[in-house]
């Protein structure tokens, strides 16, 4: 009996991993690497003039995308990094912040420095579902005709800043 119980257990475990994974995505698949970017619309974060995305189409430069939120401290730790590839590269950096109070947002951004472009609240994660993420932080790289090149879950590190953003990037950036 405590066999059947444990199997059960891990069958609804890995049912509700995959839908965490993969989400609720109308094809049922997670954006891929050599895929194309849906349109993105973020709303505003409460209290934070400017925010709010709006991305239909090309956007004629390279865009990194980056979920995160203010509760989580490896998006504490990559941030500074963030602020870097804004100042150094001509790439558009759009955040996501994933499943947050819009308080603790706006207050995480004043704190640590807003370096994104444009960056808008996802409450209930159905933008992280239809982009394929998995954890936070996680960054997405496509190119300025909106093809994915890189969906990388974790935080950045200095080689993504120096020698894998620059790869992927060529001459676009």
């Amino acid at each position: 009996m405590k066999v059947l119980a444990a199997i059960g257990i891990v069958s609804i475990a890995l049912v509700a991993s995959a839908w965490f994974i993969w989400g609720p995505r109308e094809d049922g698949q997670p954006l891929a690497v050599g895929g194309t970017l849906p349109e993105i619309e973020l709303d505003a974060i409460a209290d934070m003039p400017g925010s709010g995305v709006t991305l239909r189409g090309p956007a004629g430069k390279p865009l990194v995308i980056n979920a995160f939120a203010s509760w989580c401290i490896p998006c504490r730790d990559e941030h500074p990094l963030l602020i870097e590839i804004a100042e150094r590269y001509d790439v558009m950096l759009i955040g996501i912040n994933v499943g947050d109070l819009p308080e603790n947002a706006a207050a995480f951004l004043a704190e640590m420095g807003n370096p994104y472009d444009m960056v808008g609240a996802d409450p209930n994660r159905k933008t992280f579902y239809d982009l394929g993420l998995v954890g936070m932080p996680q960054t997405l790289v496509a190119d300025a005709q909106g093809k994915v090149l890189l969906n990388g879950p974790g935080p950045i590190d200095r080689s993504f800043v120096d020698e894998v953003l620059p790869a992927l990037l060529g001459d676009r950036i």
